[in-house]
């Protein structure tokens, strides 16, 4: 196959889990590669032994068994920023080649970081809560008890200063909010933002967040991080961001904790068991909570970027381009 020109070399390309309204868009890009709206199956790697590069999504099963049956395979590209999904030993056994596609989302996310932030604390959720009257309470027009509070009265915390809550640094920053970060490698260009400040250890650092917002990576020492213990360290009526990883946080610690009131707030984009969450109903009787289906990374510019390179990492593994995998490749 490497002696194949690209054109042709492209129909070893297989993706999964692609929308049926965003097919066009990577055949439009890579005409001759199979397009699947399913997710990654036994049967699919089956029905496609020719494969060499494989292009899948957070929510797509990716495991050795699988990944076996490709016997072809040189790479696998995740159209993610995340990788915890993909069984990466095994690939490095099989000298397969594995990219991300980087930081194709950083100003998606951050953007909506920044409008959760906005909308606990300005308490828009509670609002369209009394004015839609949802509960089985009538509609009011009434603003009485929805005083809120203003950006430049809180501190904000930035839990993970990788380039998405990097990014989310900046923008407040700009903006002219006290901000705070904790990261285990703290990136020393950040230090030189204006106002903005690194705190260690963890407990000291939560201790000052009125908003804390999540960006830490999913791995064995992050799950479930945001738990009972950490909760009781944030000061009583904080509020809390996650668009990182559903797992970063312990949904049923955090929604006892906005009962108590200990938060005052929660907006989160990710849940535990992505596509198909099972704690979302806990959630549905807390006005002061805002909940998305994963739009992180879902406005048009960012979806066409998301194909874009991942056809310009295809076509590099294809063609042995390291120059292009630079920045993306993992392992």
């Amino acid at each position: 196959m490497a002696s194949l020109p690209l054109a042709e070399a492209v129909a070893s390309v297989l993706l999964t889990s692609v929308p049926k309204r965003d097919q066009p868009l990577v055949l439009d890009r890579l005409p001759g590669a199979t397009v699947s709206g399913e997710r990654l199956s036994p049967e699919i790697a089956d029905a496609h032994p020719e494969t060499e590069v494989l292009s899948v999504m957070v929510h797509d099963p990716v495991d050795a068994d699988t990944l076996a049956r490709f016997s072809r395979l040189k790479g696998v590209v995740t159209r993610s920023t995340g990788y915890d999904h993909l069984p990466l030993d095994h690939l490095r056994d099989r000298g397969v080649v594995v990219c991300t596609l980087g930081d194709y989302a950083v100003p998606a996310v951050a953007h909506l970081t920044l409008a959760f932030i906005i909308m606990l604390l300005r308490r828009v959720p509670e609002g369209m809560a009394v004015t839609q009257g949802r509960g089985g309470e009538p509609p009011r027009w009434d603003r009485s008890r929805l005083s809120g509070r203003n950006l430049y009265d809180v501190k904000v915390g930035v839990l993970g200063t990788g380039r998405i809550g990097g990014a989310v640094v900046r923008m407040l920053s700009a903006l002219g909010v006290q901000v705070v970060g904790h990261d285990i490698v703290p990136d020393p260009a950040l230090e030189q933002v204006q106002g903005f400040r690194y705190v260690s250890p963890l407990p000291a650092f939560l201790a000052e967040c009125d908003v804390l917002s999540l960006h830490v990576p999913l791995a064995p020492d992050t799950r479930k991080l945001i738990g009972p213990v950490n909760l009781s360290r944030l000061p009583r009526g904080a509020m809390l961001v996650n668009t990182a990883r559903g797992r970063v946080v312990d949904e049923l610690a955090v929604e006892r904790a906005l009962r108590s009131g200990r938060l005052a707030g929660f907006a989160s984009d990710v849940f535990s068991g992505e596509p198909d969450p099972p704690n979302l109903a806990r959630f549905r009787d807390l006005p002061n909570v805002v909940i998305t289906p994963h739009l992180g990374a879902f406005d048009r510019r960012t979806i066409v970027e998301r194909y874009d390179r991942t056809v310009r990492l295809a076509e590099a593994i294809l063609s042995g381009d390291e120059a292009v995998l630079v920045g993306h490749r993992i392992a």
